[in-house]
């Protein structure tokens, strides 16, 4: 393929720039809180593999997960 080079190099970029994730819009949140030291996150669902999970169950994984963050924090403070 003639772009091969010029694509594993853009890739490449995106790795030192610390890029956890190649979805579109994810990518551009975690490079920015990334480069201002904030957490960020994320719940994906991919279309097209097994069964397509309702809203509502990823919308408790984020509010799981963001529980998870707020205890961490909680017991990081009181030490």
């Amino acid at each position: 393929m003639p772009v091969a080079p010029d694509l594993l190099n853009r890739w490449r970029a995106w790795e030192i720039g610390g890029a956890i994730c190649s979805e579109m819009e994810a990518a551009a949140l975690f490079i920015v809180s990334s480069m201002l030291k904030v957490r960020a996150g994320g719940v994906m669902q991919m279309h097209g593999i097994g069964p397509v999970e309702p809203l509502d169950n990823l919308i408790k994984v984020a509010i799981g997960g963001l529980r998870e963050l707020i205890a961490m924090d909680n017991s990081s403070t009181k030490k």
